[in-house]
C-alpha cells in the first residue's frame, strides 16, 4: 500500500515574526542602544578634549601670558641712572649731579721773597745753554748737568734773583738764535712789561753769582704751561725761551719762576701779551713812608716786587712803575719796625695814563 505523503509546511512571508523576539521591538531595542552609545562615546570624548584643550591654554598662559594674565603692579618700579641697575631701594627720581665746580675767581697774588729791581750787569756775560719750545735743548758743555749738582744754599740766594723777560715777533727756532738773546737781556736787564703785538718768542734771563741747582716754571694767567728739569746753572746766569712752534702765543699774563732743590722760589718777572705798557705813577697818600710795592696783572698769581728800602717813598712823594695797561692788584708795604711783609693797603685798579694812583685808596 503506498504511503501518504504529508504535504510541506508553507514558506515564513515576509513581515511575519520568525518565533519569539526577533520582532520589529527588538529591532528598534538595538537601534535604540547602538545611538545612545554613540552619543555617551560623544559625550565623553568632548569632555576629554575640552580639558586637554584647558590644559594647554593654561599652558601657554604660563609661557606667554596675556594682558589678562598679568597682575598690576603694587609698587613703584624706580628709574635707572647711568652705570647703575633699576634698584627700588634708589628715589623714585635720581639724578646724577656731577660734584660741584668752582667758578674761576682770580686768586690773591702770592708775594715771593722781596727782591730789589735788577741793575744792568758791567760786564756781558756768557748764558748758560738754554731751552726753547719744539727745538731739542742744546748739548751742555762740561760740569753742567744734574750729575754735578751743587748743594742746597740759603733760599735767600734764589729768593733775591729776579727774572728778565722781553718778547719777541720773530720765532727762535734754534738753542742758538735763543742763546744770542738771552746774551743780551743778562746784558742790559731789558724787561719787557707788555707787548701789544703778535708774539712768537718769549725769553727769560736770571743773573746770578753762585752756582745753584734750579729748575723753572712757565704760567699763563696764574696756570703752569711749561716747566724745566732741574739743573746745574753758573754764574753770571741762565735762561729759557717759549715758544709755540712758529704760531704766535695766546695773549695773557706770563710770569717766569725759578725754584731750587729745595723748593725754594724766586721772584716773578712777568709780561702782558696782547697789551700795551703804561708808565704809572704812584703817589704816597699815606702819613708813613712805603718801602715797596707789589703789583701784578690781576689774572696772575705773583706780584712784581719793587722795593725801596734804600730811599723809601716818604709821605707826599711818588715814583713811577712800568705796568700793561690791564686790571692790576696791588700791595703797599710800609716801613717801620714790625711791618714786616704785612700790607698797609691791598686794591685793585685800572692803570690810566696821566691818572696817578694813590698807594691807600
Amino acid at each position: 500500500m503506498d504511503e501518504a505523503v504529508q504535504p510541506a509546511p508553507p514558506a515564513q512571508q515576509p513581515n511575519e515574526p520568525a518565533g519569539p523576539g526577533e520582532g520589529p521591538d527588538r529591532r528598534g531595542f538595538v537601534i535604540v542602544a547602538v545611538l545612545a552609545l554613540v552619543v555617551i562615546a560623544a559625550i565623553i570624548a568632548w569632555s576629554i578634549g575640552r580639558r586637554d584643550a584647558g590644559d594647554a591654554i593654561a599652558r601657554d598662559e604660563e609661557r606667554f601670558p596675556s594682558p589678562t594674565t598679568v597682575a598690576p603692579p603694587t609698587t613703584e618700579v624706580a628709574p635707572t641712572t647711568a652705570g647703575l641697575p633699576a634698584s627700588t631701594e634708589l628715589p623714585a627720581t635720581v639724578a646724577v649731579t656731577p660734584p660741584p665746580t668752582e667758578p674761576p675767581t682770580t686768586p690773591a697774588p702770592t708775594a715771593p721773597p722781596t727782591a730789589a729791581p735788577t741793575a744792568p750787569p758791567t760786564a756781558a756775560p756768557t748764558a748758560a745753554p738754554t731751552t726753547i719750545a719744539g727745538v731739542p735743548p742744546a748739548t751742555l758743555p762740561p760740569g753742567v748737568g744734574t750729575t754735578t749738582l751743587p748743594p742746597p744754599t740759603d733760599p735767600d740766594i734764589i729768593g733775591r734773583l729776579v727774572p728778565n723777560l722781553a718778547a719777541y715777533a720773530q720765532f727762535l727756532t734754534t738753542p742758538e738764535q735763543a742763546k744770542v738773546e738771552i746774551d743780551q737781556l743778562l746784558a742790559t736787564g731789558r724787561h719787557d712789561v707788555a707787548a701789544p703785538g703778535p708774539v712768537a718768542t718769549i725769553c727769560a734771563a736770571v743773573r746770578m753769582d753762585v752756582p745753584l741747582a734750579v729748575n723753572s716754571r712757565w704760567e699763563r694767567d696764574g696756570r703752569r704751561i711749561a716747566s724745566s728739569d732741574l739743573g746745574r746753572r753758573d754764574a753770571p746766569g741762565f735762561g729759557e725761551c717759549l715758544g709755540n712752534d712758529g704760531d704766535p702765543l695766546d695773549d695773557g699774563s706770563y710770569q717766569y719762576v725759578a725754584i731750587d732743590s729745595e723748593g725754594h722760589e724766586s721772584a716773578a718777572g712777568g709780561i702782558v701779551v696782547g697789551a700795551v705798557r703804561i708808565d704809572q705813577v704812584f703817589t704816597n697818600n699815606t702819613r708813613a713812608p712805603v718801602c715797596a710795592i707789589r703789583v701784578a696783572p690781576s689774572v696772575s698769581r705773583y706780584f712784581e716786587v719793587y722795593v725801596y728800602t734804600a730811599s723809601p717813598i716818604p709821605p707826599g712823594g711818588s715814583v713811577t712803575v712800568p705796568v700793561a695797561d690791564v686790571g692790576q692788584d696791588v700791595e703797599t708795604v710800609g716801613c717801620r719796625a714790625g711791618d714786616g711783609d704785612g700790607a698797609i693797603a691791598t686794591f685793585s685798579f685800572d692803570p690810566a695814563p696821566g691818572v696817578p694812583q694813590p698807594l691807600k685808596p
